[in-house]
Order: structure tokens, then sequence, then C-alpha cells
């Protein structure tokens, strides 16, 4: 098959989706803010962290380039996907900027339809020790590193948390892209891509809306979080990546602002939703790659815990619920997602270009 036709069409298929979701993202901030600009300054917020981002990874940067460059069949191809993943990136910072509009709005869906905030903590803390023996999961996780005598863990757990996540969770579309990877595959991770930040982080996070376990004594004056607090004090949690964040979060929760990354929603995790996605790939790819990918989704899985950013249900949800569409997805179920509309076009730009 023609890789620049496919990649043609399989663009054109993100390109469409991001636009909408960009659009509607909008149109929600005007119903619900009465302002059209938040998307919009997202936007070109995200543009510029990019590169800031690429830059602090500079090693897997040049990782990516150099593998683009040394599967590519011709300088020509290597150009054609720089220019095309250059692209991809730009649609990428749109899509993330939807995502982030309409995330910092789930508060006030729940006043529009007269919900209260967080009201699936209470349940999601209970389902999560009824599932570990009566234990909160948190516990065996703080256990874990004080067993190792691992006192900086709060610090040297920020990079991959934080840095090191984003670029696959953000970007995977434009990565795909740089490395060449086949009209099926794209089009199969896309939609998993999709699913994961609209479906999983924006719907299932409006249907199950809650703060997690680092907020829920504040969010209800109580102390069922009491030890975790305090161990995460005595780890320096304040002092953190991670604390500025938390506190970054709450803060732009309560001034109902919008900032790059803002909105609390613990359940479901999109941290394991999309290091979950990742594996998959990078499974795809080598089986080494793969060992090194569900690596990363176990220490994503464990940070999350161990920081009270999540329940534990809300990594294993999300994870069950990818590795089974990936799979519906890759023995042909829900093949319309995708639409016959687009093998029709890929057919016709490979008929039009035959020697590309």
């Amino acid at each position: 098959m023609n890789w620049l036709a496919a990649e043609k069409a399989d663009m054109r298929i993100f390109i469409r989706s991001a636009g909408i979701y960009f659009l509607v993202a909008t149109a929600l901030n005007f119903a619900l803010r009465q302002d059209t600009s938040m998307a919009g300054m997202t936007f070109i917020a995200l543009t510029f962290n990019v590169f800031g981002l690429f830059k602090l990874a500079f090693p897997i940067t040049i990782a990516l380039l150099l593998v683009s460059w040394l599967s590519s069949s011709s300088s020509r191809e290597f150009l054609q996907r720089l220019f095309y993943g250059t692209m991809a990136l730009g649609v990428c910072c749109l899509f993330m900027a939807g995502f982030s509009s309409v995330k910092t709005l789930l508060p006030l869906m729940l006043d529009a339809v007269g919900q209260p905030h967080f009201f699936a903590d209470p349940f999601l803390a209970g389902l999560d020790r009824a599932l570990h023996f009566g234990v909160d999961p948190w516990v065996f996780t703080h256990a874990v590193t004080e067993t190792l005598g691992w006192t900086d863990f709060v610090h040297d757990s920020a990079l991959l948390y934080g840095i090191l996540w984003a670029i696959p969770a953000y970007y995977l579309p434009a990565i795909m892209v740089l490395l060449g990877d086949d009209g099926t595959k794209q089009r199969r991770y896309i939609v998993l891509f999709l699913f994961s930040w609209i479906v999983l982080g924006n719907v299932f996070a409006l249907v199950g809306f809650s703060g997690g376990p680092i907020y829920y004594d504040r969010i209800f004056g109580t102390e069922v979080y009491a030890e975790l607090a305090a161990s995460l004090n005595a780890a320096g949690l304040e002092t953190s990546w991670f604390g500025m964040v938390q506190e970054r979060l709450w803060v732009a929760y309560s001034e109902k602002a919008q900032a790059v990354g803002s909105g609390i929603s613990a359940f479901p995790s999109l941290h394991v939703a999309m290091i979950t996605v990742t594996a998959l790939y990078m499974g795809e790819k080598n089986r080494w790659l793969g060992a090194i990918g569900w690596a990363l989704f176990a220490s994503t899985l464990f940070v999350s815990v161990w920081t009270g950013y999540h329940y534990a249900i809300d990594g294993y949800f999300p994870a069950i619920a990818i590795v089974a569409l990936n799979a519906a997805l890759k023995r042909g179920f829900l093949r319309n997602l995708v639409g016959s509309k687009e093998n029709e076009a890929l057919a016709q730009l490979t008929i039009r270009n035959p020697a590309e």
C-alpha cells in the first residue's frame, strides 16, 4: 500500500476528529462560561509548550528522529515523515486544547443538571477497599517504598509521571507518522487515542466524577485519608512537583479557572489509560520494547496510587477497557468507526499516486 496515500487518509481522520472536538469544546465554553476564547488560548499555550516538552526529553526526541531516519526508504520519505509529523503535532495540540477545556467544564456541567461535585468518591473509596481486602491500596504502595528504603521516591517518580508519560500520551499520532506505521495500525491507535481522551477522559469522568484520595478529606471535611496525608508530607510531597501540581489543580477548581493540564477528575485515570495505549503500541513494535512499556504501565499505576492522585480502581478500569477495545479492533469489530468514506479516499489516493 502506498505509504504517503495512507498517511494522508489517516491524517484526515485525525484532523477531522480534532477539529470537531475543538469546536464542541468552544461551544460548551460559550454555553457554560459565556466565553469563546478558552479553548483557543489553551491551544496557543500548548503549541508553545510542545517544544519545551520535547526539549526536556531530548534523548527521546533524538531516538525518535534516528529511528525514523533509519526506517525510511529514502531521504524523501524521511522528509515527508517530518513534514506530516509536524502537522500531526499541531493537530495534537488542537485536540488536547479541546480536552483540557472540556475537562475543566465538568463541574459546570454537573451544576447545570443539579448534581453535586465529587459524588462518586465515597463509592470508589469503598470499592477500592473491598477489592484490596479492606485496606486502602495506598498503604501497600507506601509499604513497598518504605521496605526498599526509597526515601526520595516522590521526587524520583516525577520525571516519569510528568514528562516521559506526556510525550506518547499527548502526541502518539505524531509519533506514528514519524515512525511510518501502516494505515491499519494508525487507524486502530487513533481510535484508541480518541477513546481514551474523549470517552474515558470526558464521558466516564463526568459519570464517575471524583477527586481521589488526595482531595477526599478536603472535599468532605473528614479525616478518612489523614494517614495518607501524613505519610505523603513525611515523604516531602508538599515541596515536590506533585505537591505543587495538586495545589494548583485545587486552586484552579476553586476559582473555576482553566489552564493547560488543569481540572480535577480522578476516575478514570488518563495517566494509566494512555500508558496502556503506549505499552500496547511498544509491544507491537518489538517484544523488548513491549516489556519496557508494560514496566512503565506498572510504574505509572503504582505512582498514581502512591501519590493519592487516584484510587486503584481508577487505573484498573481504563486498562481493562483499552485492552479489550484493542482486541476488538484487531478482530475487525467496530470497523465502521473509521468509516467507509476514508477507505474510499485512501483507495483513490493510491490510484492517483501509484509511483509514490
